[in-house]
């Protein structure tokens, strides 16, 4: 039993180190100019995860009202871009926890 719980241990220790890795430090905010809201650099902001992501690439998904897939957001209608929560400010907490857990948990 204790050869099982060590391999599920490393396993989980680098799931999440990995899911850690996908936070950006991003803000989606909406541009001055009217246009919308934009996922840009902004110091201080983040982390954002996006709400899906491609299976495989692990790059974020889109959609838009014509029913079309799109891998950057500024790519789908402003009503799309600004009526739908694309991206979370969850992980700032999952990271907090993190910090706590991946020194005793270290990924092999």
């Amino acid at each position: 039993m204790g050869a099982v719980r060590h391999i599920g241990a490393l396993t989980l220790a680098l799931a999440v180190t990995a899911i850690v890795a996908f936070a950006a430090f991003y803000g989606f905010v909406h541009r001055p100019d009217g246009s919308g809201r934009a996922l840009l650099k902004v110091p201080g902001a983040g982390p954002l995860w996006a709400r899906y992501y491609e299976i495989g690439s692990d790059r974020p998904l889109f959609g838009d009202r014509d029913k079309s897939i799109h891998d950057d957001v500024s790519e789908i209608s402003k009503e799309r871009r600004n009526g739908y929560s694309w991206f979370n400010n969850g992980p700032a907490h999952a990271l907090e926890l993190y910090a706590k857990w991946a020194p005793e948990h270290p990924a092999k």
